[in-house]
C-alpha cells in the first residue's frame, strides 16, 4: 500500500504571506492563483477578493474583474474598482451610475474618479465643481496634477460655452502641463497668436523638465507630440499652413502611442491638402477613422472627422455621394447642414447646377441659423455658371443681411458689370439710409459713407458724393482729407461752399518756388520727362502733332561688320558665302572607305540621286509585297561586342 498523504494544505497566514510577496514583486499572474487558493478555502475573504480584482485590472482584464465583482457577495466594498473598470472599457455612463450609489460616498478615492468620468462625458460644469472641492480639501503631493486637470476642464467649458459666459479662474503656468492647458483655453477663445506664444513656452518647459528627469529621446518625442499638434492647429488657423503641415507630418512619422493624437493630426492634414494630394489624404483619413479611435475622441472631434470624411468622398467621387451623406445624417442627425452641402456638391459634379441652387434655397427656409451662408453658396454657384441675374436675385433676397459690407460690394460690382450704374448708385444710397437708421455712430456707417462717396465721384455724381462727404465731415470735422474731397465735389457742382470750405485748408507755402518753371516741367511724368528739353515757345515753330503710342518705331540700320583683311576699293570674293568644299580652288581629299561621298541635305546629292533611285528597278512590280519591319525596344549588343578585350596586366 502507498504511504498516506501527510502533506497538509497551507494555512491562510502562509498564503497571505506569499500573496504579499507576489504583490511586491508585481507578478500578478501568480497573484491571481494565490487569491483563488485563499478564496477556495475562505470564500468570504474580502482582502483576497480585492487583490484578485486589482490583479485583473493591472493585467488589463477589465471584463474579468467585473465578473469577479458581480459574482462576489461583498459588492458594496468594490464600488470604486467596478466603476474604474467600466471607465477603462469606455463605458462612462455605466461608471457614473455606479458612483452615484450611496455606498460610494465614504470612499475618498471616488471624487477624483468621478471627476475624470464627468470630463469624459463632457459635463464640464459638474466636473469643475468636483475638482474645486477636491483641491480645496486635499493637501498632498498631487496638487499639480489636480490643477492641470482643472485647467483642462476650464478649456472645455470655454470651448462649449464661450469665455463670456463663465468665470475663468487664474491658474499657474509654471509647469508644461499647466502651460499646455492654458494654451488650449486660448485656442477655445480663438486667440491663436497668444496661444502660439504659450505653446512655444510649453515646448521649451517640456524639453527642460524631461531632460532633467533623464527621459529617453523617444519618450520626449511622445510627450512633445501633443504640444506640436496643438501648435500646428494654431499655425493653420493663422494661415501658415506650410509650417502646420510640417509639424503634423513630424508627429505622424514618429507614430506616438496616443491614437487620438494621430487621428487629429491626420484629419488636419486632409484639410490642408484640400483637393490636392488625394492619395495622401485617403491614407490620412484611414488613420483618422480607424477602429477604436472614436471611443477616445470628444464629440466635437468625432463630428468634425466624420464631416471631413463625407465631403472628401463626395468631392473626389468616391462612391455614391447620396450614400455618404445619408450615412453622415444617420450617425449625426444634427449635422443636416453638412449633409446638405455634400448633396449640393454631388449635384454639381453631375452637372445639375440649377438643381443644386434650388435645393439650397429650399433648405434655407427651414435653417435660419445658416440662412446667409446658404444664400452666399447659391449665389456663388450661379456666378460659376455665369448667371449674374440669378446671383443678383439671390443676394437681394437676403433681407437685412444684404447690407453687410461684403454683400454690398458684390451687388454693386454685379450692377456695374451689367452697366447698370444707376441701380448701383440707388442701392448704395439705400444702404447708407439703412446704416443711418440702424447703426448710427458705428464704424460701419462711416465706411459705407466713404464707399458711397468714392463710387459717386467715379461715376461723375458729385452732388450725391457731396452729401456722403458732409456726413463723414460731421464725424471728423478736422479731417483735411475729407475737406479736400468735399471742396472738389463742391467745385464740380459750382457750389459757393467750395470757397468757404477751402479756407479751412492750410495755406500752401509758395515762397522760393518758380511757378512758371513748375508749370513748364512735366513733373508728374517722373524723372525721365524732367531730363527732356523744354518745348520751343517761338511763334514761328510749326505746331507739333501728338505721337501715336501704337505707331511702329523706325529702327536704325546697324552697319554690318567687315572682314579683317578687307581692303577698301577692291571687289569682294563672289564665292565668299559658299561652303569651302564648293569653292573653285578646293581640292578633295581621297576617302578610302567609299568611292562616292553623298553630300547635301538628307544625305542625297544631285550626282548620286540616280544611283539610289529604286523606282526604275524591275523587281518593284505590282505583285511585289512590301513588308514593314516591326519596331522592338530592347537592349541589344553592338556588332563589336563579341570581340574580347585584352586586359591590362
Amino acid at each position: 500500500m502507498p504511504p498516506p498523504n501527510t502533506q497538509q494544505a497551507p494555512s491562510l497566514p502562509a498564503l497571505y504571506s506569499e500573496l504579499n510577496r507576489l504583490i511586491i514583486m508585481g507578478d500578478y499572474e501568480k497573484t491571481l492563483k494565490t487569491c483563488n487558493r485563499i478564496l477556495h478555502i475562505a470564500p468570504e475573504e474580502l482582502k483576497a477578493l480585492q487583490c484578485k480584482i486589482i490583479s485583473f485590472i493591472h493585467l488589463g482584464k477589465f471584463n474579468e474583474a467585473i465578473n469577479a465583482i458581480t459574482h462576489a457577495k461583498q459588492t458594496d466594498n468594490c464600488i470604486f474598482e467596478q466603476a474604474y473598470c467600466y471607465y477603462r472599457l469606455n463605458k462612462p455612463e455605466e461608471a457614473i451610475k455606479i458612483l452615484e450609489n450611496p455606498g460610494a460616498k465614504d470612499d475618498k478615492r471616488v471624487p477624483e474618479l468621478k471627476a475624470q468620468i464627468l470630463y469624459r462625458l463632457e459635463r464640464y460644469d459638474d466636473c469643475k465643481k468636483v475638482y474645486q472641492d477636491v483641491i480645496k480639501n486635499s493637501h498632498d503631493d498631487y496638487q499639480d496634477e489636480r490643477e492641470t486637470n482643472l485647467g483642462a476642464v476650464i478649456a472645455g467649458l470655454v470651448a462649449t460655452k464661450g469665455s463670456k459666459n463663465i468665470k475663468v479662474p487664474e491658474l499657474r503656468d509654471d509647469t508644461y502641463e499647466l502651460c499646455y492647458n492654458k494654451a488650449c483655453r486660448l485656442v477655445a477663445e480663438e486667440n491663436f497668436s497668444e496661444a502660439e506664444k504659450v505653446l512655444r513656452k510649453c515646448e521649451k518647459l517640456c524639453m527642460e523638465q524631461l531632460l532633467d528627469d533623464e527621459e529617453t529621446e523617444e519618450e520626449i518625442e511622445d510627450e512633445l507630440a501633443i504640444i506640436r499638434v496643438q501648435l500646428g492647429y494654431c499655425l493653420q488657423m493663422q494661415g501658415r499652413e506650410g509650417e502646420a503641415q510640417s509639424l503634423y507630418q513630424r508627429v505622424l512619422k514618429h507614430k506616438p502611442d496616443d491614437v487620438t493624437l494621430l487621428a487629429v493630426a491626420a484629419n488636419n492634414c486632409v484639410v490642408i491638402n484640400s483637393t490636392h494630394n488625394v492619395f495622401d489624404s485617403k491614407k490620412k483619413l484611414k488613420i483618422a477613422t480607424s477602429e477604436g479611435v472614436e471611443l477616445k475622441l470628444t464629440k466635437a472631434q468625432r463630428k468634425t472627422i466624420a464631416a471631413n470624411n463625407c465631403l472628401f468622398n463626395v468631392i473626389n467621387a468616391i462612391g455614391n455621394y447620396k450614400t455618404h451623406c445619408d450615412a453622415l445624417l444617420k450617425k449625426y442627425p444634427d449635422m443636416e447642414f453638412t449633409a446638405m452641402l455634400g448633396m449640393t456638391l454631388g449635384k454639381m459634379r453631375e452637372g445639375s447646377d440649377q438643381d443644386a441652387i434650388d435645393g439650397l434655397l429650399k433648405y434655407a427656409e427651414k435653417d435660419p441659423k445658416n440662412f446667409l451662408q446658404i444664400h452666399l453658396f447659391a449665389a456663388q454657384i450661379a456666378l460659376m455658371k455665369e448667371n449674374r441675374d440669378e446671383a443678383l436675385e439671390i443676394l437681394l433676397k437676403l433681407g437685412d443681411d444684404k447690407y453687410l459690407p461684403g454683400v454690398v460690394s458684390t451687388i454693386v460690382t454685379l450692377y456695374v458689370g451689367k452697366e447698370m450704374s444707376d441701380k448701383a448708385s440707388k442701392f448704395l444710397d439705400e444702404t447708407v439710409d439703412w446704416y443711418r437708421k440702424n447703426r448710427s455712430g458705428k464704424p460701419g456707417l462711416e465706411k459705407m459713407y466713404r464707399e458711397a462717396a468714392d463710387f459717386h465721384m467715379r461715376n461723375e455724381e458729385p452732388e450725391a458724393a457731396a452729401k456722403c462727404l458732409e456726413e463723414i465731415l460731421l464725424l471728423h470735422p478736422d479731417s483735411r482729407q475729407i475737406i479736400a474731397q468735399l471742396v472738389m465735389a463742391y467745385a464740380q457742382i459750382k457750389s459757393p461752399k467750395a470757397k468757404d470750405l477751402s479756407d479751412r485748408l492750410p495755406p500752401i507755402n509758395t515762397k522760393g518756388l518758380d511757378v512758371d518753371d513748375l508749370e513748364s516741367a512735366n513733373w508728374m511724368m517722373g524723372l525721365k520727362s524732367n531730363r527732356s528739353t523744354r518745348p520751343q515757345t517761338s511763334a514761328d515753330s510749326p505746331p507739333t502733332t501728338p505721337r501715336d503710342p501704337y505707331a511702329k518705331k523706325n529702327k536704325k540700320k546697324r552697319r554690318g561688320k567687315l572682314p579683317k583683311d578687307y581692303v577698301e576699293g577692291e571687289t569682294p570674293d563672289p564665292e565668299r558665302w559658299l561652303p569651302k568644299y564648293e569653292r573653285t580652288g578646293f581640292r578633295k581629299k581621297r576617302d578610302r572607305r567609299a568611292k562616292d561621298i553623298i553630300k547635301g541635305s538628307q544625305g542625297s546629292a544631285t550626282n548620286a540621286s540616280e544611283a539610289y533611285d529604286f523606282s526604275s528597278y524591275s523587281g518593284a512590280g505590282e505583285n511585289t509585297k512590301a513588308e514593314t519591319p516591326q519596331q522592338h525596344v530592347s537592349h541589344q549588343k553592338s556588332s563589336g561586342d563579341h570581340k574580347k578585350k585584352k586586359r591590362r596586366r
